[in-house]
């Protein structure tokens, strides 16, 4: 049986390596989020043209 204070630390320690992991976590999204606007933004960049009409011979 456990004592009070060992399932106190228990959970301390449980709750420690959790806001550890949710904080990693969410590093990780927005580097992911950032990461996947830059790629958007660079394919509506390249795919742009400074001429609307490139065929238009006249």
């Amino acid at each position: 049986m456990s004592l009070p204070t060992e399932r106190y630390v228990n959970n301390l320690k449980n709750d420690v390596i959790l806001t550890i992991f949710e904080l990693l976590w969410r590093k990780l999204m927005k580097t992911k989020l950032l990461i996947t606007l830059l790629l958007a933004l660079g394919l509506l960049t390249a795919c742009s043209e400074m001429n609307p009409y490139p065929m238009d011979m006249s």
